[in-house]
């Protein structure tokens, strides 16, 4: 099972016996990445977890954590990998937490549209609470009036 996460990282057949003061920072980077993923913590958190990491490394770290059983929890501007390994998004923002149903495509449609609906819910609230006309129902009346 080393060997596999060790291969699946990019660290060549014969290496395991190499001491880790000797790697470069990206080697070392991807070997801590390697022991998180043999430990199996039931909470997996993950800054950036595809730097330095090539296609073929990236891929077969998708594939892993697709089938990993515990949570996972990734911080990642590399929006193709969230694509292939979330199934739920979380923002941060105004020390609110947002949690959203789907992939980073999903979040990317969704976000506004749940941010504009408060604005939305308030100005339509506004204007049906002073009994004046909604602004669709005006533009529907004007164009009636006045038809192109």
């Amino acid at each position: 099972r080393i060997q596999g996460v060790l291969a699946g990282l990019g660290f060549a057949k014969g290496r395991e016996d190499q001491p880790a003061h000797i790697l470069s920072g990206g080697e070392k980077t991807r070997l801590c990445l390697a022991r998180l993923l043999l430990t199996q913590p039931d909470l997996l958190m993950l800054d950036e977890p595809t730097n330095h990491l090539d296609l073929e490394a990236v891929q077969w770290l998708e594939e892993t954590l697709r089938k990993y059983r515990g949570t996972v929890l990734v911080i990642s501007h590399d929006r193709y990998f969230m694509n292939a390994v979330c199934d739920s998004m979380a923002e941060l923002s105004m020390r609110r937490l947002t949690q959203y149903e789907g992939n980073y495509d999903q979040f990317a449609v969704k976000r506004p549209v749940l941010i504009a609906a408060p604005h939305l819910q308030f100005v339509a609230g506004l204007l049906v609470h002073r009994n004046e006309p909604c602004p669709m129902a005006l533009y529907q009346s004007v164009n009636a009036q006045h038809p192109l």
